[in-house]
């Protein structure tokens, strides 16, 4: 018998509709995301659409919405995928970790987006945190390292998918 959906987060659209993601919990496959009323009255299904393939096996935990858009992360996976309102995808990252943080050890602890639409992650490798932000005004991840752990000692690597525009920073 398969483990029957339950709620993982929710958020409010600028419209006031609510975004409700659904899921089986930690790294059980498939994932449902409805938009609502403000009352939580079903409306419609939403499916990510022209996702690459590289996100076929995207499971969201956490989603957010700003912007007019949709961000929705796998913080186990360490992925998120940026979609417009209608499902359309828009933009995808992995962010990958290694060196002395082991990926396997490490995940996506919290993220956050700014007014510009910029994307912050603060990771945890090895308990110890880390923040990568993509976007802002040139549209390359900044990093920044917090913690007794100096940045030397991480390599982190960010691989964005815009379209059919593929890019992919190394961030030391």
């Amino acid at each position: 018998m398969k483990t029957p959906y339950h709620s993982l987060d929710l958020a409010l659209e600028e419209t006031g509709t609510m975004l409700v993601l659904a899921g089986r919990g930690p790294g059980s496959p498939g994932y449902t995301l409805t938009r609502c009323t403000k009352y939580g009255d079903p409306l419609e299904a939403l499916n990510v659409m022209d996702a690459p393939a590289e996100f076929d096996d995207f499971t969201p935990d956490s989603m957010m919405c700003a912007n007019r858009r949709i961000y929705l992360v796998d913080r186990r996976g360490m992925k998120a995928v940026v979609i417009e309102s209608d499902g359309r995808f828009s933009a995808g990252y992995f962010i990958t970790a290694d060196g002395p943080g082991d990926l396997h050890e490490s995940s996506i602890e919290s993220f956050r987006i700014d007014d510009a639409g910029a994307l912050s992650f603060t990771l945890s490798c090895k308990s110890e945190p880390f923040v990568v932000t993509i976007g802002g005004e040139d549209d390359r991840p900044t990093f920044n390292c917090y913690g007794n752990r100096g940045a030397d000692r991480l390599t982190l690597g960010v691989i964005t998918f815009i379209g059919l525009f593929v890019s992919c920073y190394l961030i030391k």
